[in-house]
Order: structure tokens, then C-alpha cells, then sequence
């Protein structure tokens, strides 16, 4: 999916194209929805305790909401 890129004073919205409310250069991409949301960082992670790698990002509507 692309990103909406309208122009801001920081740059270019990354939010996926047609997505509702404010524009946001700030984003992470939450891999239940497979969405970009608003935010620096998830709301929730599982990481593999083997290599320490992040194996699943969650967004706060998909934890909170849609489980």
C-alpha cells in the first residue's frame, strides 16, 4: 500500500493513502491490521526470547479493541 505523502512542515504524511483523520510523519506499521498507525512506537511487541529479535508489532486498536 502507498503512503499518502501530503506535504507537512516536517516532511510527508506516512499513513497509508485514504486514511482517515490528521496526517502523520510519525508512523509504525502494526502487522495484525497491516495498517500504519499514529505513533512512534506499538502499543505491544512479542519478541522471540531466542535471538531477541521483534517478531510482531500490535497496534493499540488490535490489542485493546478487535481481541
Amino acid at each position: 500500500m502507498s503512503a499518502c505523502s501530503r506535504p507537512m512542515r516536517d516532511g510527508a504524511c506516512s499513513l497509508d493513502t485514504g486514511h482517515r483523520g490528521r496526517c502523520s510523519t510519525v508512523t509504525h506499521y502494526c502487522d495484525l491490521c497491516g495498517k500504519r498507525r499514529r505513533g512512534a512506537s506499538p502499543h505491544a511487541q512479542e519478541v522471540n526470547p531466542f535471538d531477541g529479535c521483534i517478531e510482531v508489532q500490535a497496534c493499540w486498536f488490535c490489542v485493546r479493541v478487535a481481541s
